[in-house]
């Protein structure tokens, strides 16, 4: 089990559990706690592979996700995971647990969030116990995961994206070199309403005092 404790302090959440009071009656060789400030750079992708690999789950059980790519990289190692059932997780879920919670308006960032149920995080944890090592479902949080292979996305929705993108520019461009002809004046005349359509139309002759000008010709 690797542990990421909450952090202590005066700005400790008062609704945190006492992560280490709970493992006190665990053997001590049975959990690592970590260090989430810990930022490590130049590890290779096969050894992070390696760990996801190795983990039973992964659990995500946050109060909300603009995506969630660790929840697509575990499944792509073959491990499922916990979620919590809101924002972008439910849909990133092949193998694994989605876990219910409660809403709640988070300050800092302005908007809802979703607090997960204790509850549900525990129901979720007893059925991985019990599933999450079967190759069926290991094997279908892989398959999963394959939709969202980068070269998978590039060729399905970003080359297709940057094709309409290029093609309305192009429209545009198309547009902006010939420009559609002016549209007509209304103009109002001996109690009529004439369209006055510019040079080369002759529609002057509605609406202007023709009169002197056409008497020669008449």
């Amino acid at each position: 089990i690797v542990i990421i404790p909450a952090p202590r302090g005066p700005n400790t959440n008062p609704n945190g559990v006492g992560i280490r009071d709970l493992l006190s009656d665990l053997p001590e060789n049975s959990y690592v706690i970590s260090d989430q400030y810990a930022y490590r750079v130049g590890v290779p992708a096969s050894a992070v592979a390696d760990i996801y690999r190795s983990a039973d789950i992964l659990t995500n059980t946050s109060w909300g996700e603009g995506f969630g790519i660790p929840i697509v990289e575990a499944q792509a190692c073959g491990t499922p995971v916990v979620v919590t059932d809101t924002t972008a997780m439910p849909e990133l879920v092949g193998a694994g647990w989605k876990v219910p919670g409660e809403p709640m308006w988070h300050d800092s960032q302005r908007a809802w969030a979703r607090k997960p149920l204790i509850g549900g995080i525990v129901d979720a944890y007893e059925q991985a116990y019990d599933e999450a090592r079967d190759d069926v479902m290991r094997a279908r949080a892989y398959t999963f995961a394959q939709d969202y292979d980068a070269d998978t996305v590039l060729a399905d929705y970003w080359i297709p994206a940057l094709g309409k993108l290029e093609q309305a520019v192009n429209a545009r461009r198309e547009a902006a070199a010939n420009p559609p002809p002016p549209r007509p004046t209304v103009r109002e005349a001996d109690g009529f309403l004439w369209l006055d359509r510019g040079a080369g139309a002759d529609d002057w002759i509605g609406w202007s005092s023709h009169e002197d000008t056409l008497a020669p010709v008449m």
